[in-house]
């Protein structure tokens, strides 16, 4: 039995980053770990979400950032500087 990939396609400020994987599973990370990765508060992640700058998913009430977004995120901002 073989398994196709599946490729997810992430916007980011204009940019689009492929991934593919093999199953639907992806790690995904709180807005505190977000925010402890980028160095900056909680406000900050919320509000580069709701700017559409920072991809996310809702969870009933509950933000998260797969892994994957917040490489795209950071590559972009790189670039921009």
């Amino acid at each position: 039995m073989t398994m196709s990939a599946r490729i997810l396609v992430v916007e980011v400020g204009g940019r689009s980053f492929n991934h593919s994987f093999k199953s639907c599973r992806f790690a995904v990370l709180t807005v505190r770990e977000v925010a402890e990765r980028l160095r900056v508060c909680t406000a900050t992640v919320y509000r580069l979400c709701e700017s559409g700058r920072l991809w996310h998913l809702r969870v009933s009430n509950a933000v998260r950032v797969p892994e994957m977004a917040l490489r795209a995120f950071i590559e972009a901002a790189a670039g921009e500087g």
